[in-house]
């Protein structure tokens, strides 16, 4: 989802935006060694899924519910949506379904 959202802002803005994600400074990947420098003990939990979308919308929703998009001039807001929209249904049209890896961490510190 990321790589898609990423790549239909940078080709519909022309670079001149680029998708924010909001866990980019502390993450399941940076958090531990950022923890550690504040607890003498941390251990981490992953847990790793795969969510299967087979409609077109609830992507476009997605996607349009995102802060990323907020100051974007409203043609470019509607184009990204519009590619997002055509992309999505590409892959689920060729797939079968749009999936999406989630990846999720809890950090136990003591």
């Amino acid at each position: 989802m990321n790589a898609l959202i990423g790549d239909v802002v940078r080709d519909v803005l022309g670079g001149q935006r680029k998708a924010a994600r909001a866990y980019w400074r502390f993450s399941s990947e940076s958090g531990e060694q950022e923890l550690q420098r504040h607890f003498a003990s941390v251990t981490r939990y992953d847990a790793r899924s795969e969510l299967v979308v087979s409609e077109v919308q609830p992507i476009v929703d997605y996607v349009s519910s995102g802060w990323s998009l907020a100051s974007a001039p409203d043609d470019g807001r509607e184009s990204v949506l519009r590619e997002v929209e055509r992309r999505a249904r590409a892959v689920i049209d060729a797939d079968g379904a749009f999936r999406i890896r989630t990846d999720v961490g809890c950090f136990v510190c003591r």
